[in-house]
């Protein structure tokens, strides 16, 4: 193609929006108007598979026109005030200052922009602007400056400002704009002051010929406040340190056990005038610190005096105002019942102290009020947060003081324990599978809970063996005692948690009478070592047999069942193994089916002391479901008729 001829299609629809309607000469085709393009009084004809050659250098033109056309971007922000300087000056009255104000600003915008420089009472006596055609204008308390962009300009302003006052304390105020740099120079008539500026930091600061001249660092907030006061000349002579008022209330929770009654005491401290680094307690003799807690705490210990054990806190500096020590001690009670005197801390060198006190129980102990002195019943709610957030069982009493000497007594009584379920199946899910020639496969999982049980005690029914056991989704192995019981090692439960629930399955074979042509069946499921709130079971017999009259000591069911769910392992090897397991449920159940077959699993399937591998029982047959509720000390087991139809016999 020749370099200085192309086919532009756009160019093409360019160049005939350009020309008036009718234009080419003799013979030119005429057309009517199509939609609007895109300029004013463009209109695009429809010229579908046209195009036009032209040489470069005027598509050229073109290309440099629709730049020229496109619309500039707009800055981030109309304007910025870069530096802001104020030169202050106060009389010796110290009634008006006089302000020199300069600004240097920068406007990004084109077209005019309004750059608000001083807001409030403030008097603008002379102005002079450089840089660009700058107006200032005075509107509802500002001054502004008027200013046609993009330009960059500085206004240098002269200021007059009253100088506020409040109980001795001079004031001036300017609120000007937010600037990236702003500085400010001051001269105050005056000896002895005492200056601020906020918001910012002074940089110097000298008194010579009887004023005060400074410079300071403004933040970029806008405004300023200068303060200044006469200070108070103390001779050194007469310049002390006033001891330290220091004030403390202590709260304390009491929780009573079996022969024992812990502590744990917050003091909270109000150290006024000046600090202290050490703080005294004067605890009692038959009680043991276990633990003394605190912010910036060096060390503790406690020392036998002459008024008793002192305990001793040490801090790594000097504290005023507030600190909290937090404290944990042990009092022995002798015996599980006993008459109790409640321990008390008596805290030293203070001017006034005051307390609570809060009492739970750990164990299963009755406490009662057995008597006290200086001291008042609360309710329970009127108790501190430390206590009652702290406290993991219900406050039993409360109680309150004033001051020192107090007394609280309680009679604590420890009760006899009474047995209760330290396990407990919530469900118990089964499932079997009977064969004609006499196989039944029982599959149990129990949703349980368990505090302290080690292990499952299940008696299987006669003639019967253990194919496989899990707990918690993961294989155990499992163990016999002396009375042929099943033993299953158990998990523990996570109290509180969503997971407090697990579940334990077993899978067993039992060898029974095989059908005959009709007769009476009956089967019985295994007994575990703990009560059963729900039982369902899921019974699949052989589908070539009719059956009727199903007795036994569970009701038939004709709704559907839920059943257990199975914990995931938490192991990537029995993530895996159960993924397979899932994916190859028809195989295994095939397997099985033809294990059934034969006369029992062959024996060297079976093995002792290793992990069983996962199964199930598959359900296949005619289904018949049963429930029982509470199941305790008992074998669910049912009874039924069968008969064998002609055309199977």
């Amino acid at each position: 193609m020749n370099k200085t001829m192309m086919a532009i299609p756009v160019a093409a629809a360019l160049l005939l929006a350009s020309q008036p309607a009718g234009a080419g000469g003799k013979g030119s085709k005429q057309w009517s108007p199509g939609p609007p393009g895109p300029g004013p009084g463009i209109e695009i004809p429809p010229l579908a598979g046209g195009e036009v050659k032209m040489p470069w250098v005027e598509f050229a033109k073109i290309l440099e026109a629709l730049k020229k056309d496109k619309a500039p971007e707009h800055p981030p922000v109309d304007f910025a005030v870069e530096e802001a300087v104020y030169a202050c000056r106060v009389d010796g009255k110290g009634e008006v200052a006089a302000v020199d104000a300069t600004f240097s600003v920068r406007v990004m915008r084109e077209g005019w922009t309004t750059v608000r420089l001083l807001s409030g009472d403030v008097a603008v006596e002379s102005f002079k602007a450089s840089g660009a055609k700058v107006s200032l204008s005075q509107s509802y308390g500002q001054v502004s400056a008027v200013v046609q962009g993009p330009a960059s300009f500085e206004v240098a302003m002269k200021l007059s400002r009253s100088v506020g006052s409040e109980h001795g304390m001079k004031t001036l105020w300017i609120d000007g704009p937010e600037a990236v740099s702003a500085r400010l120079e001051c001269t105050i008539a005056g000896k002895g002051l005492k200056v601020k500026v906020e918001p910012g930091i002074i940089d110097t600061q000298e008194t010579q010929d009887g004023k005060v001249k400074l410079t300071a660092s403004l933040f970029g907030s806008g405004s300023f406040n200068l303060k200044w006061w006469q200070e108070v000349q103390i001779p050194d002579s007469e310049k002390k340190e006033l001891p330290p008022k220091v004030y403390g209330e202590v709260n304390t929770l009491i929780r009573v056990g079996e022969g024992l009654v812990r502590g744990h005491a917050w003091v909270d401290y109000s150290i006024l005038q000046s600090g202290i680094q050490e703080l005294k307690i004067l605890v009692p003799e038959d009680i043991s610190i276990i633990d003394v807690t605190g912010s910036d705490l060096a060390s503790w210990e406690v020392r036998d005096t002459d008024s008793g054990k002192v305990l001793h806190a040490f801090l790594n500096y000097k504290v005023k105002n507030g600190y909290t020590l937090s404290i944990a001690y042990d009092m022995s009670m002798g015996k599980t019942s006993a008459v109790v005197e409640v321990p008390r801390l008596r805290l030293l060198d203070v001017e006034r102290e005051k307390g609570t006190y809060g009492v739970e129980v750990l164990t299963n102990v009755e406490v009662n009020l057995e008597k006290m002195s200086g001291m008042a019943q609360i309710d329970a709610a009127e108790l501190p947060s430390s206590i009652t957030y702290t406290a993991q069982h219900p406050v039993l009493l409360a109680f309150k003081y004033l001051k020192h000497p107090y007394s609280l007594v309680l009679d604590v009584k420890k009760h006899a324990d009474v047995p209760i379920l330290v396990a407990t199946v919530d469900v118990a899910d089964f499932t079997t599978l009977v064969t004609a020639d006499g196989k039944v496969l029982t599959r149990v999982v129990l949703s349980m809970r368990n505090n302290m049980k080690q292990f499952l005690k299940a008696k299987l029914p006669e003639d019967s063996e253990v194919w496989s056991s899990f707990v918690a989704g993961k294989p155990v192995k499992p163990g016999q005692d002396d009375e042929g019981r099943i033993l299953i090692p158990l998990a523990k439960s996570t109290p509180g948690m969503s997971s407090e629930n697990f579940p334990v399955e077993l899978i067993y074979l039992t060898r029974a009478k095989p059908l005959g042509i009709k007769g009476k069946g009956g089967i019985t499921l295994c007994t575990v070592d703990l009560p059963i709130t729900h039982l369902q079971w899921s019974l699949f017999l052989p589908d070539k047999y009719k059956y009727k009259k199903f007795d036994g000591n569970v009701d038939e069911w004709d709704g559907a069942f839920k059943h257990v769910s199975q914990a995931v392992p938490d192991d990537a090897y029995a993530i895996i193994e159960e993924a397979q397991v899932q994916m190859n449920v028809d195989m295994r159940n095939e397997m099985i089916m033809d294990q059934l077959a034969q006369s029992i699993a062959p024996a060297q399937s079976m093995s002792k002391g290793v992990l069983p591998v996962k199964m199930s029982v598959p359900e296949q047959g005619k289904l018949r479901r049963f429930i029982k509720l509470l199941v305790i000390d008992e074998a669910a087991k049912i009874t039924f008729k069968y008969k064998l139809p002609w055309k199977y016999r």
